[in-house]
């Protein structure tokens, strides 16, 4: 059996797979302490790839599946159990009008920092 070939983020790109067949599947390891997702979900596999990039040593991440044409359909991730949370309910974050000009100015100022 070959050894596994981990990505960097910026290996992980898009999955090549309808937006009504994209999906994620978590499977947690009890006796092993691993978490392990595979995702064909753009959405989903941005925020992963935000992880791997934040923390290679915790996330790893390889090719998962390709379709008859060589894309890549998916990715599987693993990190420790314990990067897994869950939550009652949503976070609501309820901000003032001028709460939020002082947010948009604030990232204005950054985005001048930048260029």
């Amino acid at each position: 059996m070959s050894e596994r070939k981990y990505l960097t983020a910026d290996q992980i790109g898009v999955a090549a797979c309808p937006v009504d067949e994209q999906e994620t599947t978590i499977q947690v390891s009890r006796d092993e302490g691993v978490l392990n997702i595979w995702s064909s979900d753009n959405t989903m596999i941005t925020k992963l790839r935000k992880c791997v990039e934040e923390g290679p040593d915790t996330w790893k991440c390889w090719e998962g599946s390709r379709d008859a044409d060589g894309r890549v359909t998916g990715y599987f991730f693993s990190a420790p159990r314990k990067m897994l949370t869950l939550r009652a309910n949503p976070i609501v974050r309820d901000y003032t009008d001028e709460q939020r000009a002082e947010m948009a100015e604030r990232m204005r100022m950054m985005a001048r920092k930048d260029a």
